[in-house]
């Protein structure tokens, strides 16, 4: 899945006015922070992206995103609030990443069997 839809799936969920949050400068932790973190922790976790890669989308660098990742994961520990918040996004990100698979293995498959050719030279051998 591409980043926008994980910018769009948390600014829905935590009901944020627009998707300023990505690149903001802003360091509370309500308005921009810790969506920004999860956002990071998203790429990493689901994407496989690089932490240079993932720190680039929200013009930070990648000691940024490997920051976020511990304190997502910290977060999960110790914060009720930040696991009842991860716990809906995470059920619907994987939602939608099944979904998406699914759609992804199921777009060119044939749907019938079509017979083997017959070697005939194994046959005619003897």
């Amino acid at each position: 899945m591409k980043p926008q839809y994980y910018i769009n799936k948390i600014t829905e969920s935590l009901n944020l006015p627009d998707e300023s949050w990505v690149t903001s400068k802003d360091r509370t932790r309500d308005s921009s922070a810790w969506p920004k973190q999860f956002f990071m922790y998203c790429l990493r976790k689901y994407e496989g992206y690089t932490y240079s890669i993932v720190g680039s989308y929200c013009d930070r660098d990648h000691a940024t995103a490997m920051h976020a990742k511990k304190k997502v994961e910290n977060f999960l520990v110790y914060d009720r609030m930040f696991q009842n918040d991860y716990a809906d996004l995470n059920e619907s990100i994987y939602r939608d990443h099944i979904i998406e698979k699914y759609k992804n293995n199921n777009k060119n498959k044939v749907r019938f069997n079509v017979p083997k050719r017959i070697n005939h030279r194994v046959f005619n051998r003897y």
